[in-house]
């Protein structure tokens, strides 16, 4: 028997149903979100990050389109950008990703972006606090969001800003 797509999550393997590994959760699925209100994807868009002893840092900056991966988790494919420091080019790798935890009485929305060339990295953390719990997630996630740089002074995101 062909292989066959059975709704989102079900496929049938010679006569036998079989999980699709594509949809290992319930779709849309996310404790802290109302129903039916926990996107697919999430863009956030990242500013505001600029050289500080190299160059190519601003590579960090963009659109991050995150996937829904798992339970209140979203991630972006990884993106690479070449940084030149003291004459070297540098291949880094910038991954972003997007978590909603529910703690209280409110609902924390966190969006983490870091560059990472071997040893050296620079880390953002952006965080949004909403009142409240279950929240729409397709609307209450939007706007700006406040942020932290830690990690590399060679590349400086203590100006970063946070969009989705």
């Amino acid at each position: 028997m062909p292989l066959m797509r059975q709704g989102n999550a079900l496929l049938v393997v010679g006569g036998a149903l079989a999980v699709d590994p594509a949809c290992c959760c319930p779709e849309g699925s996310c404790s802290c979100c109302n129903t039916n209100t926990v996107p697919a994807t999430i863009t956030a868009t990242i500013a505001g990050v600029v050289n500080n002893g190299c160059t190519g840092c601003s590579g960090v900056n963009g659109a991050y389109v995150m996937k829904y991966k798992s339970p209140c988790y979203w991630e972006a494919d990884g993106k690479a950008i070449d940084v030149v420091c003291s004459g070297y080019t540098l291949h880094m790798s910038v991954s972003a990703s997007l978590t909603i935890t529910c703690d209280g009485s409110d609902t924390i929305i966190t969006v983490v972006v870091t560059l990472i060339w071997r040893i050296a990295e620079l880390t953002l953390t952006f965080v949004k606090v909403v009142t409240g719990k279950p929240i729409d997630c397709t609307n209450d996630i939007k706007g700006s969001y406040s942020g932290s740089a830690t990690g590399s002074d060679d590349c400086d995101g203590s100006g970063a800003t946070c969009n989705i």
